[in-house]
């Protein structure tokens, strides 16, 4: 998706995954769980591994934002990362169906978000906005995006 300013999400609950303690949602991003010891970073990478088939830098992950939601049995707090160097092609290894989205899409309302990801949407959308600029604004000083 090199020059395009996409998000990658998860569009179908994997039927091969077991049942997540979250109501099933048509939309999200990929990631997991923290192990004990685990940092943040290094949890991505692996979830990124396991779930698309990609091998990630830690390097190539920059902090964008996280959410804070309170489930009734539980409390998420979801660091969001950009990253937009990868080594592989993502495909759903957990059965899964992907589909890259522009924030035009995502302003749209195509794809409902579970309640704890809504809070990530403004600033995924205005890294996604502020990328595509800087590409529009290297193209035509005739540079690569």
């Amino acid at each position: 998706m090199a020059g395009r300013s996409c998000v990658l999400v998860l569009c179908v609950p994997s039927p091969l995954a077991p049942t997540p303690p979250l109501p099933p949602t048509p939309a999200r991003t990929a990631g997991g769980k923290v192990d004990v010891g685990e940092a943040p970073e290094a949890a991505l990478v692996r979830e990124l591994q396991e779930e698309l088939g990609i091998a990630v830098s830690p390097a190539a992950l920059r902090p964008l934002t996280f959410a804070s939601h309170a489930y009734e049995t539980f409390h998420l707090l979801m660091p969001t990362y950009e990253c937009s160097t990868w080594v592989g092609e993502p495909t759903g290894q957990e059965g899964q169906a992907l589909a890259w989205v522009t924030a035009e899409e995502l302003e749209g309302g195509g794809y409902a978000m579970p309640p704890a990801d809504l809070p990530m949407l403004p600033p995924v959308l205005a890294a996604m906005h502020a990328r595509r600029a800087a590409a529009a604004v290297a193209a035509a000083a005739g540079a690569p995006a």
